[in-house]
């Protein structure tokens, strides 16, 4: 799922790896409502803490079906101001009894983006025919979004060679298929942390 995608490499380039939980003392009417929540949040959180990169999802409980969301961030934040900036229930730091508040940026990225697979539950609104356009399963703060590269190489050899590039060394790399005159089909490549690191401007 593309979406899915673009929520992780958000999360990844922006080492995003606070978590947050925030709920509803009473329940929206439905997820566009809950959209401009988030949308308000962000504002008051920037106002508060300053211009940095946040990403949310919302879905909705497995127990009684009820519209929460998960937010990530990169830096750490008091949690008074936090719940300050959320009028409309509380906010728990981490995923209460399943992940807790700070975590590695890969980790954050999947959790977060796992929310954006599992969808809306089959809530009207979750089909892109109900959504407005534009509007996503997520929501991310705008002005951080990674600067996508792209490129043409011969081999499979040559594309690593060009990712490496820009990327630094690996920490692991898997071949395999092999094919023809190239000795590989293809790689598997894993990058530390610091190398998802926005380069500055």
């Amino acid at each position: 799922m593309r979406a899915s995608g673009t929520l992780r490499r958000y999360s990844k380039a922006n080492l995003l790896r606070f978590l947050w939980t925030p709920t509803y003392a009473v329940e929206p009417p439905d997820r566009t409502t809950v959209t401009g929540h988030w949308r308000l949040f962000f504002r008051r959180l920037q106002r508060r803490f300053g211009r940095q990169p946040l990403a949310a999802v919302t879905e909705t409980g497995s127990a009684r079906g009820r519209l929460h969301g998960h937010f990530g961030a990169s830096r750490f934040l008091s949690i008074e101001v936090v719940q300050s900036c959320w009028p409309w229930g509380r906010v728990h730091v981490g995923d209460p009894w399943r992940m807790p508040g700070k975590l590695e940026s890969g980790e954050l990225a999947a959790y977060l983006a796992k929310y954006v697979k599992k969808g809306f539950a089959g809530l009207p609104d979750d089909s892109p025919k109900h959504r407005a356009a534009g509007e996503h399963r997520y929501l991310v703060a705008q002005g951080f979004q990674p600067e996508r590269v792209s490129g043409r190489a011969p081999s499979a050899r040559r594309v690593l060679a060009g990712v490496m590039d820009v990327m630094g060394v690996p920490e692991r790399v898997f071949a395999y298929g092999e094919r023809g005159a190239d000795p590989f089909y293809g790689y598997w490549a894993s990058w530390p942390e610091r190398a998802w690191l926005r380069r500055p401007r």
